[in-house]
Protein backbone atom coordinates (compact mmCIF):
# COMPACT_ATOMS: atom_id res chain seq x y z
CA UNK A 1 0.00 0.00 0.00
CA UNK A 2 1.31 3.67 -0.96
CA UNK A 3 2.15 6.06 1.63
CA UNK A 4 -0.54 8.11 2.80
CA UNK A 5 -0.98 10.90 5.01
CA UNK A 6 -3.63 10.96 7.83
CA UNK A 7 -6.28 13.79 8.67
CA UNK A 8 -7.65 13.72 12.13
CA UNK A 9 -9.67 16.30 13.91
CA UNK A 10 -9.39 15.96 17.56
CA UNK A 11 -12.22 18.30 18.96
CA UNK A 12 -13.02 19.12 22.87
CA UNK A 13 -16.27 20.48 23.72
CA UNK A 14 -17.42 22.08 20.49
CA UNK A 15 -20.90 21.32 19.71
CA UNK A 16 -21.92 18.86 16.58
CA UNK A 17 -23.64 21.77 14.68
CA UNK A 18 -20.62 24.03 15.01
CA UNK A 19 -18.05 21.70 13.33
CA UNK A 20 -20.72 20.33 11.00
CA UNK A 21 -21.38 23.85 9.28
CA UNK A 22 -17.71 25.13 9.32
CA UNK A 23 -16.80 22.65 6.69
CA UNK A 24 -13.23 23.51 7.45
CA UNK A 25 -11.18 20.70 9.74
CA UNK A 26 -9.34 22.48 12.79
CA UNK A 27 -6.14 20.28 13.43
CA UNK A 28 -5.37 19.83 16.94
CA UNK A 29 -1.38 19.10 16.45
CA UNK A 30 -0.39 18.20 19.76
CA UNK A 31 -2.89 15.58 20.46
CA UNK A 32 -1.85 12.58 18.53
CA UNK A 33 -3.60 9.78 20.93
CA UNK A 34 -6.27 9.59 18.37
CA UNK A 35 -4.21 10.19 15.26
CA UNK A 36 -2.00 7.06 16.04
CA UNK A 37 -4.75 4.57 17.32
CA UNK A 38 -7.13 5.22 14.36
CA UNK A 39 -3.60 5.02 11.66
CA UNK A 40 -2.07 2.05 13.40
CA UNK A 41 -5.30 0.24 13.08
CA UNK A 42 -5.63 0.96 9.40
CA UNK A 43 -2.26 -0.25 8.61
CA UNK A 44 -1.87 -3.38 10.87
CA UNK A 45 -5.01 -4.72 8.98
CA UNK A 46 -4.15 -3.29 5.27
CA UNK A 47 -7.26 -1.24 4.87
CA UNK A 48 -7.39 1.37 2.31
CA UNK A 49 -8.81 3.60 4.85
CA UNK A 50 -10.70 4.00 7.85
CA UNK A 51 -12.74 6.41 9.65
CA UNK A 52 -14.37 6.82 12.72
CA UNK A 53 -16.12 9.65 15.39
CA UNK A 54 -16.76 9.91 19.05
CA UNK A 55 -19.37 12.26 19.99
CA UNK A 56 -21.30 12.44 23.44
CA UNK A 57 -24.88 13.57 23.77
CA UNK A 58 -23.61 17.41 23.20
CA UNK A 59 -20.00 17.35 21.53
CA UNK A 60 -17.59 15.73 19.35
CA UNK A 61 -14.77 14.30 21.26
CA UNK A 62 -12.84 12.60 18.16
CA UNK A 63 -13.35 12.45 14.73
CA UNK A 64 -10.67 11.84 11.90
CA UNK A 65 -10.31 9.77 8.55
CA UNK A 66 -6.96 7.96 7.49
CA UNK A 67 -5.51 6.59 4.63
CA UNK A 68 -6.67 6.55 0.85
CA UNK A 69 -10.12 6.53 -1.32
CA UNK A 70 -8.73 4.19 -4.06
CA UNK A 71 -5.92 1.74 -2.95
CA UNK A 72 -3.89 2.80 -5.92
CA UNK A 73 -4.84 6.36 -5.76
CA UNK A 74 -3.01 9.37 -4.44
CA UNK A 75 -6.14 10.83 -2.86
CA UNK A 76 -6.46 11.17 1.08
CA UNK A 77 -9.78 10.30 2.63
CA UNK A 78 -11.10 13.63 5.11
CA UNK A 79 -13.62 13.18 7.26
CA UNK A 80 -15.93 15.34 4.85
CA UNK A 81 -15.79 12.18 2.34
CA UNK A 82 -19.04 9.85 2.18
CA UNK A 83 -18.29 6.35 3.10
CA UNK A 84 -20.79 3.72 2.45
CA UNK A 85 -23.06 2.52 5.46
CA UNK A 86 -24.44 -0.68 4.87
CA UNK A 87 -27.19 -2.10 7.01
CA UNK A 88 -26.74 0.24 9.09
CA UNK A 89 -29.55 2.11 6.74
CA UNK A 90 -32.22 -0.53 8.90
CA UNK A 91 -32.07 1.55 11.22
CA UNK A 92 -32.71 4.78 10.01
CA UNK A 93 -35.82 3.25 7.94
CA UNK A 94 -36.54 2.49 11.27
CA UNK A 95 -36.06 6.43 12.64
CA UNK A 96 -38.36 7.35 9.46
CA UNK A 97 -41.14 5.16 10.70
CA UNK A 98 -40.90 6.52 13.87
CA UNK A 99 -40.96 10.21 12.39
CA UNK A 100 -44.31 9.04 10.18
CA UNK A 101 -46.10 7.43 13.18
CA UNK A 102 -45.56 10.63 15.20
CA UNK A 103 -46.96 12.39 12.45
CA UNK A 104 -50.12 10.30 12.10
CA UNK A 105 -49.66 8.58 8.95
CA UNK A 106 -48.90 5.18 10.35
CA UNK A 107 -49.11 2.89 13.45
CA UNK A 108 -46.32 0.08 14.62
CA UNK A 109 -49.20 -2.24 13.94
CA UNK A 110 -50.50 -1.70 10.90
CA UNK A 111 -50.68 -4.75 8.80
CA UNK A 112 -49.52 -5.76 5.81
CA UNK A 113 -53.45 -6.28 4.74
CA UNK A 114 -53.66 -2.39 5.22
CA UNK A 115 -50.94 -1.37 4.20
CA UNK A 116 -50.75 -3.10 1.15
CA UNK A 117 -54.59 -3.05 0.53
CA UNK A 118 -53.88 -3.09 -3.49
CA UNK A 119 -51.78 -6.33 -3.60
CA UNK A 120 -52.38 -9.97 -3.55
CA UNK A 121 -50.82 -11.08 -0.16
CA UNK A 122 -50.80 -14.62 1.02
CA UNK A 123 -52.93 -15.14 4.12
CA UNK A 124 -50.57 -15.94 6.24
CA UNK A 125 -48.62 -12.21 5.76
CA UNK A 126 -52.00 -10.04 5.84
CA UNK A 127 -51.60 -9.55 9.33
CA UNK A 128 -47.83 -9.19 9.58
CA UNK A 129 -47.27 -5.86 11.07
CA UNK A 130 -44.55 -3.18 10.25
CA UNK A 131 -43.20 -3.53 13.66
CA UNK A 132 -42.47 -7.03 12.82
CA UNK A 133 -40.75 -6.59 9.73
CA UNK A 134 -38.06 -4.26 11.48
CA UNK A 135 -37.89 -6.73 14.00
CA UNK A 136 -37.15 -9.45 11.17
CA UNK A 137 -39.94 -11.58 12.99
CA UNK A 138 -42.08 -10.76 9.81
CA UNK A 139 -41.85 -13.93 8.15
CA UNK A 140 -39.90 -12.62 4.93
CA UNK A 141 -36.69 -14.48 3.84
CA UNK A 142 -33.69 -13.37 4.68
CA UNK A 143 -32.11 -13.99 1.15
CA UNK A 144 -33.23 -12.16 -1.76
CA UNK A 145 -30.72 -13.80 -3.94
CA UNK A 146 -31.37 -17.36 -3.56
CA UNK A 147 -34.59 -16.92 -2.70
CA UNK A 148 -35.83 -15.13 -6.01
CA UNK A 149 -32.88 -15.38 -8.36
CA UNK A 150 -35.10 -14.39 -11.35
CA UNK A 151 -36.42 -11.08 -9.36
CA UNK A 152 -32.85 -10.34 -8.68
CA UNK A 153 -31.83 -10.79 -12.38
CA UNK A 154 -34.96 -8.35 -12.97
CA UNK A 155 -33.53 -5.65 -10.72
CA UNK A 156 -30.64 -5.44 -12.40
CA UNK A 157 -32.63 -5.56 -15.87
CA UNK A 158 -35.26 -2.84 -14.49
CA UNK A 159 -32.10 -0.29 -13.21
CA UNK A 160 -30.02 -0.84 -16.57
CA UNK A 161 -33.14 0.43 -18.86
CA UNK A 162 -34.00 2.98 -16.26
CA UNK A 163 -31.77 4.57 -13.94
CA UNK A 164 -34.76 5.68 -11.93
CA UNK A 165 -36.40 2.89 -11.60
CA UNK A 166 -36.06 2.08 -7.83
CA UNK A 167 -39.85 2.42 -6.80
CA UNK A 168 -40.51 -0.10 -9.56
CA UNK A 169 -38.21 -2.36 -8.24
CA UNK A 170 -39.31 -2.28 -4.78
CA UNK A 171 -42.87 -2.77 -6.52
CA UNK A 172 -42.18 -6.02 -7.98
CA UNK A 173 -40.38 -6.83 -4.47
CA UNK A 174 -43.58 -6.31 -2.80
CA UNK A 175 -45.68 -8.14 -5.31
CA UNK A 176 -43.35 -11.31 -5.65
CA UNK A 177 -42.83 -11.70 -1.68
CA UNK A 178 -46.10 -11.45 0.05
CA UNK A 179 -47.89 -13.22 -2.65
CA UNK A 180 -46.46 -16.50 -1.21
CA UNK A 181 -46.44 -18.11 1.85
CA UNK A 182 -43.86 -16.84 4.53
CA UNK A 183 -40.79 -18.30 4.82
CA UNK A 184 -41.02 -18.90 8.90
CA UNK A 185 -43.78 -18.85 11.30
CA UNK A 186 -44.81 -14.83 12.04
CA UNK A 187 -43.65 -13.14 15.09
CA UNK A 188 -42.31 -16.26 16.50
CA UNK A 189 -38.95 -16.33 15.12
CA UNK A 190 -35.86 -13.54 14.00
CA UNK A 191 -35.30 -14.11 10.60
CA UNK A 192 -32.64 -11.14 9.50
CA UNK A 193 -33.87 -9.52 6.51
CA UNK A 194 -33.20 -7.38 3.65
CA UNK A 195 -36.55 -7.61 1.85
CA UNK A 196 -38.77 -7.23 5.65
CA UNK A 197 -36.88 -3.66 5.95
CA UNK A 198 -37.49 -3.14 2.25
CA UNK A 199 -41.23 -3.72 2.92
CA UNK A 200 -41.48 -0.74 5.13
CA UNK A 201 -39.59 1.49 3.05
CA UNK A 202 -42.20 0.92 0.38
CA UNK A 203 -45.11 1.03 2.29
CA UNK A 204 -44.19 4.81 3.37
CA UNK A 205 -43.31 5.66 -0.45
CA UNK A 206 -46.81 4.27 -1.37
CA UNK A 207 -48.18 6.07 1.50
CA UNK A 208 -46.64 8.86 1.21
CA UNK A 209 -47.04 9.22 -2.54
CA UNK A 210 -43.14 9.54 -3.32
CA UNK A 211 -39.87 7.80 -3.57
CA UNK A 212 -38.28 6.64 -0.60
CA UNK A 213 -34.95 8.07 -1.27
CA UNK A 214 -36.49 11.68 -1.48
CA UNK A 215 -38.70 11.50 1.80
CA UNK A 216 -36.04 10.25 3.85
CA UNK A 217 -33.66 12.81 2.42
CA UNK A 218 -36.26 15.44 3.56
CA UNK A 219 -37.94 14.10 6.94
CA UNK A 220 -34.55 12.46 8.53
CA UNK A 221 -31.67 13.65 6.59
CA UNK A 222 -32.44 17.54 6.34
CA UNK A 223 -34.25 17.88 9.43
CA UNK A 224 -31.02 16.47 11.13
CA UNK A 225 -28.72 18.42 8.99
CA UNK A 226 -27.27 15.48 7.27
CA UNK A 227 -26.58 16.98 4.01
CA UNK A 228 -24.13 14.63 3.13
CA UNK A 229 -25.97 11.66 2.87
CA UNK A 230 -26.97 10.23 0.02
CA UNK A 231 -27.24 6.28 -1.56
CA UNK A 232 -24.86 3.99 -3.43
CA UNK A 233 -21.68 3.93 -4.58
CA UNK A 234 -20.23 7.85 -3.66
CA UNK A 235 -17.97 9.64 -6.11
CA UNK A 236 -17.98 10.09 -9.79
CA UNK A 237 -17.18 6.91 -12.45
CA UNK A 238 -13.28 7.42 -13.88
CA UNK A 239 -12.26 9.97 -10.67
CA UNK A 240 -11.31 9.60 -7.27
CA UNK A 241 -13.23 12.24 -5.51
CA UNK A 242 -14.90 10.04 -3.37
CA UNK A 243 -13.67 6.90 -1.08
CA UNK A 244 -14.37 3.53 -3.26
CA UNK A 245 -15.42 -0.01 -2.13
CA UNK A 246 -12.55 -2.34 -2.33
CA UNK A 247 -12.52 -6.15 -2.83
CA UNK A 248 -10.12 -8.85 -3.36
CA UNK A 249 -9.50 -10.39 -6.49
CA UNK A 250 -7.28 -13.09 -7.20
CA UNK A 251 -5.16 -12.07 -3.74
CA UNK A 252 -5.19 -8.67 -4.82
CA UNK A 253 -7.01 -6.43 -3.14
CA UNK A 254 -8.72 -3.31 -6.13
CA UNK A 255 -11.11 -0.44 -6.02
CA UNK A 256 -14.79 -0.80 -7.35
CA UNK A 257 -15.31 2.18 -10.06
CA UNK A 258 -18.56 4.12 -8.82
CA UNK A 259 -21.08 3.68 -10.58
CA UNK A 260 -24.86 1.71 -11.08
CA UNK A 261 -23.50 -1.77 -10.79
CA UNK A 262 -20.70 -0.85 -7.73
CA UNK A 263 -23.61 -1.69 -4.97
CA UNK A 264 -26.77 -3.52 -4.54
CA UNK A 265 -29.53 -2.62 -6.56
CA UNK A 266 -31.87 0.54 -5.73
CA UNK A 267 -34.65 -2.09 -4.94
CA UNK A 268 -32.90 -2.57 -1.43
CA UNK A 269 -32.31 1.06 -0.58
CA UNK A 270 -33.99 0.75 2.69
CA UNK A 271 -31.73 -1.46 3.75
CA UNK A 272 -28.49 -0.98 3.18
CA UNK A 273 -27.67 1.69 0.33
CA UNK A 274 -27.27 5.04 2.46
CA UNK A 275 -23.70 6.71 2.14
CA UNK A 276 -22.87 9.88 4.19
CA UNK A 277 -19.63 11.69 5.87
CA UNK A 278 -18.44 10.37 9.09
CA UNK A 279 -19.08 13.57 10.55
CA UNK A 280 -22.74 13.43 8.94
CA UNK A 281 -23.09 10.00 10.42
CA UNK A 282 -21.94 11.16 14.20
CA UNK A 283 -24.83 13.47 13.80
CA UNK A 284 -26.98 10.57 13.58
CA UNK A 285 -25.84 8.50 16.77
CA UNK A 286 -25.78 11.53 18.87
CA UNK A 287 -29.41 12.03 17.92
CA UNK A 288 -30.02 8.42 18.82
CA UNK A 289 -28.11 9.31 21.79
CA UNK A 290 -29.80 12.25 23.13
CA UNK A 291 -33.29 9.89 22.52
CA UNK A 292 -31.56 7.26 24.32
CA UNK A 293 -31.08 9.82 27.36
CA UNK A 294 -34.96 11.99 26.85
CA UNK A 295 -33.15 14.81 25.62
CA UNK A 296 -34.19 14.85 21.62
CA UNK A 297 -36.30 16.96 20.01
CA UNK A 298 -36.34 15.18 16.78
CA UNK A 299 -38.86 12.10 18.25
CA UNK A 300 -40.16 11.89 22.02
CA UNK A 301 -38.46 9.61 24.10
CA UNK A 302 -41.35 6.91 23.67
CA UNK A 303 -40.40 6.26 20.07
CA UNK A 304 -36.79 6.22 20.72
CA UNK A 305 -37.36 3.48 23.42
CA UNK A 306 -39.42 1.60 21.06
CA UNK A 307 -36.84 1.71 18.33
CA UNK A 308 -33.51 0.76 20.86
CA UNK A 309 -35.94 -2.23 23.01
CA UNK A 310 -35.84 -5.51 21.67
CA UNK A 311 -38.72 -8.06 22.95
CA UNK A 312 -38.23 -10.69 25.82
CA UNK A 313 -35.66 -12.74 25.45
CA UNK A 314 -34.85 -11.23 21.70
CA UNK A 315 -32.01 -8.61 20.61
CA UNK A 316 -33.47 -7.39 17.72
CA UNK A 317 -34.79 -3.78 18.46
CA UNK A 318 -36.46 -1.72 15.35
CA UNK A 319 -33.61 -1.18 12.68
CA UNK A 320 -31.31 -1.69 15.64
CA UNK A 321 -29.90 -4.96 17.87
CA UNK A 322 -29.10 -4.35 21.76
CA UNK A 323 -25.75 -6.06 22.95
CA UNK A 324 -24.05 -6.16 25.99
CA UNK A 325 -20.31 -8.05 24.86
CA UNK A 326 -17.89 -8.25 26.95
CA UNK A 327 -15.52 -5.44 26.35
CA UNK A 328 -18.11 -2.99 27.33
CA UNK A 329 -18.29 -4.95 30.90
CA UNK A 330 -21.73 -5.09 31.36
CA UNK A 331 -23.26 -2.22 29.69
CA UNK A 332 -26.05 -2.04 27.35
CA UNK A 333 -25.39 -1.27 23.85
CA UNK A 334 -27.45 0.15 21.31
CA UNK A 335 -25.69 -0.98 17.90
CA UNK A 336 -25.88 -1.99 14.44
CA UNK A 337 -23.04 -2.52 11.73
CA UNK A 338 -23.13 -2.65 7.58
CA UNK A 339 -21.60 -3.94 4.54
CA UNK A 340 -22.32 -4.33 1.13
CA UNK A 341 -19.55 -6.58 0.80
CA UNK A 342 -17.02 -3.49 -0.46
CA UNK A 343 -17.37 -1.28 2.76
CA UNK A 344 -18.10 -2.01 6.25
CA UNK A 345 -18.76 -0.40 9.57
CA UNK A 346 -20.66 -0.41 12.75
CA UNK A 347 -22.35 2.18 15.44
CA UNK A 348 -22.30 2.03 18.80
CA UNK A 349 -24.24 3.97 21.72
CA UNK A 350 -23.91 3.78 25.27
CA UNK A 351 -26.98 5.66 27.30
CA UNK A 352 -25.49 4.80 30.55
CA UNK A 353 -21.87 6.12 29.53
CA UNK A 354 -22.73 8.91 27.47
CA UNK A 355 -21.14 8.21 23.91
CA UNK A 356 -21.73 7.13 20.89
CA UNK A 357 -18.70 5.62 18.38
CA UNK A 358 -18.75 5.26 14.84
CA UNK A 359 -16.06 3.22 12.69
CA UNK A 360 -16.14 2.60 8.58
CA UNK A 361 -13.94 1.21 6.28
CA UNK A 362 -13.76 1.83 2.70
CA UNK A 363 -13.55 -2.77 2.17
CA UNK A 364 -15.78 -5.03 3.35
CA UNK A 365 -14.54 -9.11 4.96
CA UNK A 366 -13.49 -10.19 8.12
CA UNK A 367 -10.06 -8.36 8.62
CA UNK A 368 -12.00 -5.11 7.71
CA UNK A 369 -14.67 -6.32 10.63
CA UNK A 370 -11.80 -6.86 12.81
CA UNK A 371 -10.13 -3.80 12.27
CA UNK A 372 -13.63 -1.62 12.54
CA UNK A 373 -14.11 -3.78 15.94
CA UNK A 374 -10.67 -3.35 17.21
CA UNK A 375 -11.39 0.39 16.15
CA UNK A 376 -14.19 0.64 18.60
CA UNK A 377 -13.01 -0.89 21.52
CA UNK A 378 -9.83 1.33 21.61
CA UNK A 379 -11.72 4.61 21.02
CA UNK A 380 -14.82 3.73 23.86
CA UNK A 381 -11.69 2.85 26.33
CA UNK A 382 -9.56 5.57 25.07
CA UNK A 383 -13.11 7.87 26.20
CA UNK A 384 -14.22 6.08 29.55
CA UNK A 385 -10.65 7.29 30.49
CA UNK A 386 -10.57 10.66 29.41
CA UNK A 387 -14.36 10.78 31.20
Amino acid sequence: MKKTTTLLITILLIPIVACASSRKPQSLKDNTVFTQKLEAIRVKYKLPAIAAIVVNNENIINVGASGLRAIEAHEDVTIFDKFHLGSNTKSMTATLLAKMIEEGHFSWNDSLELVFSDLTIHKDFKASTLEQLLRHQGGVTSNLIESYPKMWSQFWKMQSDDSESALSQRSLLAKTVLIEKPSFKIGLKSNYSNAGITLVGHAIEKKMKGKYEDIIKKSLFTDLGMESCGFGAAGEPGRYNQPRGHVSQNGKVVSVNPGPYADNPDAIAPAGKVHCSIVDWGRYIQEHLKGSQGNSDYLKTSSFKKLHSPLKDQVFGLGWIEMKPKWAKGDRLIFHNGSNTMNYGEMWISPKENYAVAVVSNIGGADASRAVREAVISLVNEYLIAK
